[in-house]
């Protein structure tokens, strides 16, 4: 009977090994992904910088199209948006060093530089209107592929559950998007106020 016993447990544990292996390892799976996550909070914050950031940009875009386009009160509000800008990248340059993104680091400090260069065109004003506002909108469009890629690093665009997913989707995808697409319609819409005279092709550019 004992013999008997311990075949029947043996052929037990044999049926549930399988099983209970892969319930264990889809339960480690999701430890890793949790962990994974959790250590992307820190990162969720520098991505929320960065969005600040980008928001500066657009501000600054709007106030150069201003003083460009004529207005001499813009000046002076777009230095004092130029430095709220500059502190914005020191600290997404600060973030991006804690997550460990080399090569993200690296595009940042391109970044920067084109940035020095373009707040010194605009304040020279040997800039057009419309070359600072491409200028401005190439910024920002990097400014979001950095956005993109901090994402990645932090591993949130790989949350399974479908809810958290579309949220992160959501919050750092669309909505900056359309915080872009407004911020253009600001700049424009601010130039064209400035001259107080607006082309066909500027009236055509806003209705779009």
């Amino acid at each position: 009977m004992q013999r008997k016993f311990a075949l029947i447990a043996l052929l037990t544990l044999a049926m549930v090994a399988l099983p209970a292996w892969h319930a264990i390892r889809a339960q480690l799976d999701v430890l890793t992904s949790a962990r994974t996550e959790a250590a992307g909070l820190a990162p969720a914050g520098d991505m929320l910088r960065l969005i600040q950031l980008i928001q500066l940009m657009q501000q600054r875009r709007g106030l150069s199209a201003m003083a460009l386009g004529g207005n001499a009160l813009a000046w002076d509000q777009r230095q004092a948006k130029q430095a709220e800008v500059d502190r914005a990248l020191t600290q997404a340059q600060r973030s991006l060093a804690g997550l460990g993104a080399g090569a993200l680091a690296q595009r940042l400090k391109a970044l920067q530089r084109d940035w020095q260069a373009l707040a010194a065109g605009v304040a020279g004003k040997p800039l057009a209107a419309a070359q600072s506002f491409a200028q401005h909108s190439a910024l920002i469009e990097e400014q979001f592929s950095l956005l993109e890629g901090v994402v990645d690093a932090s591993c949130l665009v790989l949350d399974r559950e479908p809810g958290t997913y579309y949220l992160v989707t959501a919050a750092l995808g669309h909505l900056p998007q359309l915080t872009e697409t407004l911020g253009q319609l600001r700049a424009r819409g601010a130039f064209v106020l400035a001259k107080g005279q607006p082309t066909p092709d500027q009236r055509a550019q806003i209705a779009a």
